[in-house]
């Protein structure tokens, strides 16, 4: 049997780096976050403004990852997703936030009934670790001092439960592999992980610098130092040559953005990856596209004029010429203006000042089978968008006048 006294509190074995050692990839998919932060906490009556920070610099970090409920509550914050996300890339994000001290993703259960938290937790074992061969330790925090039963009642008898079900479990609580934590409050939260933050204070809860960039790694080790400690930077670099060098100014260019260092990099000589919120708006303009459809971009050394290369799968076959077909009708009909119809040896500079949104390269697309198809479109990405912003407020005025 599983004894109380097995979990008696041990606050000094409350590490999760060898949970890294056990777990390195994630099999369950979680839908929310609980934020920790230190030295947040030891603030006084002012700690509600640098939690406040705290979520602001949090909101602006997940705003390209997707749509985000952040919340406070007794010393936590718990981040919730509102919508189909990238788990990487929302921890990568978190990561970089000065103030986070451990981002723990968290099962959530609104029933606090004891039978129904085993349930989960049991549910939770079994589908995030693939291989059950390790030491345990349970932490149950009780924040909800209503909750009937005692933190160390919960733990112990949450520890046989796992033990009953999971043969090769063992329990360890100088040192466990995992440390599965159980927080009782408004609902339940289930975690066994952290991933280490930044630590720090939030950027902006310690006034403005300003940073004098000299291409050199001095600088911006310290930009990145004292903005830990809350501080806000305005970086500058003088270009004087020839007692700076072409390579000094590069540097510093290369390394505008601490959070996605390849947009930062030079475009000439470069094919530079990088995210696009086309695929996303696509799927906002036409929800029936959602989950259906992604995408990505690629920065290269034009001036003007980007290229969409799609690749679709058609529902019912079809023919390469049947499609163009199409295309060319919707251009000159019902889609007039919005689509141009192309059949030429063009290349993207032809199509600087070009107002259309989508012009459609025959040419250059082709059939793999009677279902799957690539297509190439090019569009001017400053004159055909302004274009359709102005299209756009003449369409509002003629609204708002009827």
């Amino acid at each position: 049997m599983y004894s109380r006294n097995l979990f008696e509190l041990d606050f000094v074995t409350r590490k999760t780096t060898r949970v890294h050692h056990i777990k390195k990839e994630i099999f369950m998919e979680f839908k929310a976050f609980l934020i920790k932060y230190a030295e947040i906490g030891i603030k006084g009556n002012n700690r509600r403004f640098f939690e406040d920070a705290l979520v602001r610099q949090m909101k602006y970090a997940l705003k390209p990852v997707g749509d985000f409920s952040i919340r406070k509550e007794s010393g936590r914050i718990f981040v919730h997703a509102n919508e189909e996300y990238d788990f990487d890339e929302a921890v990568e994000s978190l990561s970089h936030v000065f103030g986070i001290a451990g981002i723990c993703p968290i099962v959530v259960e609104e029933d606090k009934d004891f039978e129904k938290i085993a349930e989960v937790v049991e549910k939770y074992v079994d589908e995030d670790y693939a291989d059950k061969h390790f030491s345990f330790k349970v932490h149950v925090r009780r924040a909800d001092k209503k909750y009937p039963i005692p933190s160390m009642e919960a733990a112990a008898r949450l520890g046989e439960r796992l033990l009953e079900k999971f043969e090769d479990l063992s329990v360890d609580v100088h040192n466990p592999d995992v440390m599965l934590t159980v927080e009782i409050r408004d609902k339940v939260y289930i975690y066994s992980r952290e991933i280490p933050g930044p630590g720090g204070m939030p950027v902006g809860t310690n006034g403005r610098a300003m940073l004098l960039l000299s291409g050199g790694i001095d600088s911006p080790v310290a930009g990145y130092m004292i903005s830990k400690r809350g501080v806000s930077i305005d970086a500058t670099y003088f270009h004087a040559p020839p007692y700076t060098s072409e390579r000094a100014k590069q540097k510093v260019v290369d390394a505008r953005s601490m959070k996605d260092w390849r947009t930062g990099r030079s475009v000439f000589n470069n094919i530079i990856p990088t995210t696009t919120g086309a695929a996303k708006a696509v799927a906002l303009v036409i929800p029936s596209l959602k989950g259906k459809m992604t995408g990505i971009a690629y920065r290269v050394p034009t001036a003007d004029v980007s290229v969409v290369d799609l690749n679709v799968r058609l529902k019912k076959p079809a023919t390469y010429a049947e499609v163009c077909a199409k295309v060319k009708e919707a251009s000159e009909t019902y889609m007039k203006g919005v689509i141009e119809y192309v059949d030429d040896e063009v290349v993207s500079s032809d199509f600087i000042g070009d107002p259309c949104t989508s012009i459609f390269d025959a040419r250059e697309g082709f059939q793999l089978n009677d279902r799957m198809f690539k297509f190439i479109s090019f569009y001017d990405n400053e004159y055909g968008y302004s274009s359709k912003i102005v299209e756009l407020i003449k369409h509002m005025a003629s609204v708002d006048n009827k």
